[in-house]
């Protein structure tokens, strides 16, 4: 029975079945709403919608309203929205739906290929189980039509062609992932350590083209440049804003907010604080715990680049890059539950330590424990307000 299940043929067909179950759920989660309510109005667009909305209201005040304290997006980003905008709501949001699902199918693709699972027999019940442990995440993003998948493929496409040694290439698309999420600048200062000087250049050439070009050409020299200094400025004062973790969404789970509702009445409204702190506080709690966090990352990040100055194996790069995003995320004043998509460079690399025989057998349990840990958590740990706990 074992010799069946093992064969070549049956693994085949699982793996395509794999393969087929990962284009369905990828397909149903991001039209699933709009088949059931048979509709592409603004309300069934949701995130899309209400995101284009925001940006042509950015546009016409040249400025970002006390209203987008969660509204983050830099100026070229407000471009790309406006600009398929103009195709009609309807046509762009349709255009959108096929940008996340082939975006999603694209992450896979290339986690398997930094991980060097491409040509393994069973690369898609990998894939499948990685997108498992992380489904939540991805449910939200394609369900609300948000657009982080997006980001997360641009910045794993920079960091195949990186492997490549195609540095003009890889630093478009790590400059073209920071006009969906600003996040990915830390890989500028992880170049910088690893000595991949040309990589930061073409990086930062694209940057002003994304940066400074695209939204003097589109919005003007002068309007360009106030929506650009009206953005640093929100971005800055929401990272130390006391009002906007009580302000945003229900389900916002950055630190600061989780930690507001656990220990502060006002914010939880006395059902979940296990100590009454004042809001500040709790704010200077939050540094500390952030700053923990960073020296966590960069002793990890100074034992990697002891062990090796440039990152030969696609492995070590993508283990750098999920510590990398992981690092990045407990400082986002605006943590929303798509954002952690990125989760899915840990997830694959976890599965690939886990099915890969040359790996000690207590490594691969280990790997694989958390994985299940993982998958347990986001299916029965805390929903909405306690869901950054987790």
């Amino acid at each position: 029975m074992s010799r069946f299940f093992l064969a070549p043929g049956f693994l085949a067909i699982v793996n395509r079945a794999c393969f087929c179950a990962i284009v369905f759920y990828t397909m149903w989660y991001t039209v699933g709403f709009q088949i059931r309510h048979q509709s592409l109005t603004s309300q069934d667009l949701l995130d899309y919608a209400l995101n284009y909305e925001r940006s042509r209201l950015v546009m016409e005040q040249v400025a970002y309203p006390p209203w987008s304290s969660g509204f983050l997006y830099p100026p070229p980003n407000i471009v790309l929205r406006l600009t398929l905008g103009d195709l009609g709501l309807q046509v762009s949001g349709v255009l959108w739906m096929v940008l996340l699902m082939g975006a999603t199918l694209a992450c896979i693709a290339l986690a398997l290929s930094l991980m060097r699972l491409s040509h393994h027999p069973a690369k898609y019940v990998l894939a499948l189980l990685t997108l498992s442990a992380v489904e939540y995440f991805f449910e939200w993003d394609l369900k609300y039509l948000n657009g982080n998948v997006l980001y997360l493929a641009s910045l794993l496409g920079s960091l195949v062609l990186i492997k490549q040694r195609k540095a003009v290439h890889a630093g478009f698309w790590l400059a073209a992932s920071m006009v969906f999420k600003v996040y990915s600048v830390v890989f500028l200062l992880y170049f910088l350590l690893t000595r991949q000087y040309d990589l930061c250049l073409a990086t930062l050439i694209w940057l002003a083209f994304f940066f400074l070009a695209v939204p003097m050409t589109y919005f003007g020299t002068e309007h360009a440049t106030t929506l650009t200094e009206a953005w640093i400025r929100t971005v800055l004062s929401s990272g130390h804003s006391m009002n906007v973790p009580l302000e945003l969404a229900a389900y916002v789970m950055s630190w600061h907010k989780t930690l507001l509702i656990l220990l502060n009445p006002t914010a939880s409204k006395g059902r979940y604080n296990v100590l009454n702190l004042s809001q500040e506080q709790v704010l200077a709690l939050t540094r500390g715990a952030q700053g923990l966090w960073a020296v966590l990352v960069v002793v990890y990040f100074w034992v990697s680049v002891k062990r090796s100055h440039v990152a030969e194996d696609s492995r070590t790069l993508l283990l750098d890059a999920g510590a990398l995003t992981l690092f990045v995320l407990p400082f986002s004043p605006a943590l929303q539950p798509h954002h952690g998509v990125v989760m899915l460079i840990s997830a694959m690399a976890l599965i690939g330590v886990a099915s890969d025989p040359c790996q000690s057998t207590a490594l691969r349990w280990s790997a694989a424990c958390i994985v299940l840990t993982c998958y347990i958590e986001l299916q029965f740990g805390p929903s909405l307000m306690l869901r950054g706990s987790a």
